[in-house]
Parts: C-alpha cells; structure tokens; sequence
C-alpha cells in the first residue's frame, strides 16, 4: 500500500471492501456470503493502515498528528452513521438489499474520490 502512489492505496483497499459489501446482492448462496464476509472483513482492517500511509505522504510531518487524528474522526463517524443509516434503510419495504446497495455506492464513491487525491509535492 505505501507504495500505491497519492489515495490509490486507500482507492485500492476501500475497493476491496465495496466489492465484499457488494457481493450479498450477487448471489444468496453460502459461498458467496463467505467470500463477501472474508473480503468484506479481511480488507476492512487494512482501512487503517492505508489511510495513515496515506495521510504521511500527503501532509508535512508537523501535521501528521493532526492530519491521522482527523482521518480518524472520519471514519469513526462513518463506523457510527454507517450502520444506522444502512440498518433504516434495511427496514424499509425493500429490505436489507437496498441498505447494502447504497453502502455499496457509497464505498465506491468514496474509492473513487480518493484514487484521485495526490501526494505532497516534494519541496
């Protein structure tokens, strides 16, 4: 991952997990409920790692501190609104494939957006 240059490591992980998340709407069957839990799972934790590769790349090192402390404020608010967001919208008429579509699209979103972010020029 620390050598994906810019956010294409954190692209590449969160790419992984959209594609774990997104497998349920795939196919119902038990091997395909392992694979998304196994991708889904597997890369998740690998989140971390990226983005704190990511964030000492792209900001002075005076700033690494400040630049991880927010990263991670993010993705805990993300951990917190994630799951109510996706569980309302599970309980709706369509059901949980409409919460995992829309956790889906956001993922990839987030993938996309980040596969663009660049490194710090070296000065």
């Amino acid at each position: 991952l620390a050598r994906l240059k810019g956010g294409r490591g954190v692209a590449a992980v969160i790419t992984a997990v959209t594609i774990g998340a997104a497998l349920p709407l795939l196919s119902a069957s038990r091997p395909i409920a392992y694979l998304s839990a196994l991708l889904f799972g597997g890369s998740f934790l690998s989140t971390i790692t990226a983005v704190t590769s990511f964030a000492r790349r792209t900001a002075p090192a005076e700033a690494w501190t400040r630049a991880i402390a927010a990263l991670t404020v993010a993705f805990g608010i993300g951990q917190c609104v994630g799951p109510i967001l996706s569980g309302y919208l599970s309980d709706g008429p369509e059901g949980v494939r409409v919460g995992l579509e829309v956790s889906a699209i956001i993922l990839l979103a987030s993938a996309v957006l980040i596969a663009f972010q660049r490194e710090r020029s070296a000065s």
